[in-house]
């Protein structure tokens, strides 16, 4: 079992939940929300404005998108998609498998 943690600094770390052990280190953009882990996948959104998706065992990435604007809150995750808001007020929507089928809208107060 692993935990993942990310940092402003865009390090984001998976240790062994019983040992404390690094597993494995990636770095990416600076992370305002919370890393997401959804079965052998983390999902986190960056203020570069990426969204990535990683192997949870080896820490490898999957697949990245670049959303043009940054990422301050934590991606959603259900039912096999991931949902994220950019701060330049547009959601988007990812298959979680491979990041295809995205879509993106004007989020509306």
């Amino acid at each position: 079992e692993r935990v993942v943690i990310g940092s402003r600094a865009g390090v984001l770390l998976c240790v062994d939940r019983r040992t404390g052990q690094e597993r494995w280190r990636w770095r990416g953009g600076g992370m305002e929300g919370s890393p997401v882990v959804a079965g052998d996948r983390v999902v986190v959104g960056a203020q570069d404005g990426r969204l990535s998706v990683l192997d949870l065992t080896s820490g490898a990435v999957a697949w990245q998108f670049d959303l043009g604007s940054p990422i301050a809150a934590t991606p959603a995750v259900a039912d096999g998609w991931i949902v994220v808001a950019a701060e330049d007020g547009r959601v988007w929507a990812f298959a979680g498998s491979d990041g295809r089928g995205r879509r993106s809208g004007a989020a509306r107060p």
